[in-house]
């Protein structure tokens, strides 16, 4: 198990016979499992969404990284750095307020 936060990239396709409404999402999980914070972009990277921390719903699953719930959440995705969600979630801030 971690135990510092991870970062994850999922990237969700279009709805069939929906183009452009395919969402790339970066979560931010703590060791615990829990989402902090999360960006939603849409394609070409434009932020649309963003969560601040503690805004998410307690009722989420809980996915610490490392465990099979971790996997069937996030399975799909791309780890990626602190830095690089941090960039984009200063985007976001700057974008969304």
């Amino acid at each position: 198990m971690a135990s510092q936060p991870v970062y994850v990239r999922v990237v969700y396709d279009d709805f069939p016979g929906e183009p452009g409404t395919g969402r790339t999402i970066l979560f931010e999980v703590l060791p615990d499992g829990r989402v902090a914070r999360e960006v939603v972009c849409v394609p070409g990277g434009v932020p649309v969404y963003h969560t601040r921390p503690g805004v998410r719903p307690v009722a989420d699953r809980l996915a610490p990284p490392g465990s099979p719930a971790f996997e069937e959440e996030f399975g799909g995705g791309q780890l990626i750095t602190a830095e690089e969600f941090e960039a984009l979630y200063a985007v976001a801030e700057a974008h969304l307020g």
